[in-house]
């Protein structure tokens, strides 16, 4: 899995790609010692694609993936730090995007088609850039993954090209730039 998360989508500057890279090709790709692959250029038909929803929402600027709902193909987790909240008048509350697999090669996934399947778990306050790191791992010891989510980017890299960063604020509020982390427990049919 490969993110670009300055990359442009369709109409939507900074939207993000991420790219999904079968180790088949890559495997290919080592037994014919070409070890390069430019995505800018012409992408492989078996690469799957996913573009962010809107503008600047930097889909891919962190990404994982395991079984979260437990039906033994690997999900893909992708976060969008800077896009909108549920209510997108809501600034840079930051997205997580649940891609259920297994994904078909070579699939193309606009994050802002609604009828894919997939959970979007949408962060909360303006600008606490949810979504920022992320991790997928069995943390209750469960046998279904279960995803960590950061909203932390204050004073980062990732900011300085656009504004000054933002963070969560902890519990209520009550911490100004903290951060946050959050834990989402994998089930099956997850919403």
């Amino acid at each position: 899995i490969v993110g670009a998360f300055y990359a442009d989508g369709p109409g939507r500057p900074d939207a993000g790609k991420v790219y999904i890279i079968p180790g088949e090709l890559l495997s290919d790709m080592l037994q014919a010692s070409d070890l390069s692959m430019d995505l800018g250029d012409s992408i492989p038909n078996n690469v799957s694609t996913i573009v962010g929803s809107h503008d600047k929402s930097r889909l891919g600027v962190w990404m994982d993936a395991g079984d979260i709902n437990g039906d033994g193909f690997d999900d893909v987790v992708v976060g969008a730090d800077m896009a909108h909240g549920y209510d997108s008048s809501i600034p840079e509350t930051g997205r997580v995007y649940i891609y259920y697999g297994p994904l078909a090669p070579g699939v193309q996934i606009d994050a802002a088609d609604t009828t894919y399947s997939m959970t979007v778990i949408y962060g909360i306050d303006a600008v606490d850039h949810f979504g920022s790191c992320l991790t997928v791992g069995d943390v209750n010891g469960d046998g279904l993954d279960d995803i960590g989510i950061g909203a932390g980017a204050l004073g980062t890299l990732r900011n300085v090209f656009d504004r000054e960063g933002g963070a969560g604020d902890g519990p209520n509020n009550l911490r100004e730039n903290a951060g946050e982390v959050v834990v989402v427990y994998g089930k099956p049919n997850l919403p």
